[in-house]
């Protein structure tokens, strides 16, 4: 970028048509810290719809949406450890030693590996056929989209709370629809001390919240996917 040329990006208009969690994510995301990167508006686009709208958001969108189908908007209870949560202790150990780095954008790039993991789960269980078996009296095809849908539950909630300094107002609002409070302050610590409760590191344990029964609120979009022409036009 240079300013005598003015082939510079306005924040201003990236947060404007990203909104301001998708501003970090991006920006985070697609400049390395350690070393000088290559940037487009184009490229933020990308990342936005890719990761941030398909990837992450239709995640959390399609499972809160099978669970209360297919539940009643009862929370199904996470299983006991098994392939997604042995995907998540590895990248938990891979996340945190990046981000004590300040090497984010590979913290982010960690924590978005797991998002595929979960995506992936969706595809090979498909749990729209074990509903559909269920329905047809199929008692193991029932028990099956439980276990398979509690897992997708607790990887969207870690997913939410580890990308939290990143995206300080999505993951809140991320929570809530999975049917749990935020509760901590901006470094961590619990917002109510007296209160006792976990931290956030506390809290990104595979099933560190296990015991608590809830309801799933209502699947809401929380990145809307941008059309090509309307960031094309913000750009300019």
């Amino acid at each position: 970028m240079s300013k005598s040329m003015g082939n510079f990006l306005d924040p201003i208009d990236v947060v404007r048509t990203l909104g301001g969690d998708g501003a970090r994510y991006v920006m985070l995301r697609e400049v390395a810290f350690d070393r000088d990167t290559d940037v487009s508006w184009d490229s933020f686009v990308r990342r936005y719809n890719a990761d941030l709208a398909n990837d992450f958001g239709n995640l959390l969108n399609r499972t809160i949406s099978m669970a209360n189908r297919y539940f009643d908007g009862e929370r199904p209870a996470v299983g006991p450890p098994a392939g997604l949560a042995a995907a998540w202790v590895e990248t938990l150990a891979s996340y945190r030693e990046r981000l004590e780095g300040c090497l984010l954008h590979d913290a982010l790039a960690s924590l978005w590996e797991f998002v595929g993991a979960a995506n992936r789960l969706v595809d090979a269980e498909q749990p729209w056929t074990l509903a559909k078996a269920m329905k047809a009296g199929d008692a193991a095809a029932g028990t099956q989209l439980r276990a398979v849908l509690g897992d997708l539950v607790e990887a969207c909630r870690l997913i939410s709370l580890a990308a939290a300094p990143f995206m300080p107002q999505a993951a809140p609002r991320a929570l809530a629809q999975l049917g749990y409070e935020y509760t901590y302050a901006a470094d961590g610590v619990p917002a109510a001390l007296a209160q006792g409760g976990p931290t956030i590191l506390e809290d990104l344990r595979w099933g560190a919240r296990a015991g608590e029964a809830g309801r799933l609120g209502a699947a809401e979009p929380l990145f809307p996917r941008l059309e090509t022409e309307a960031t094309t036009a913000a750009a300019g």
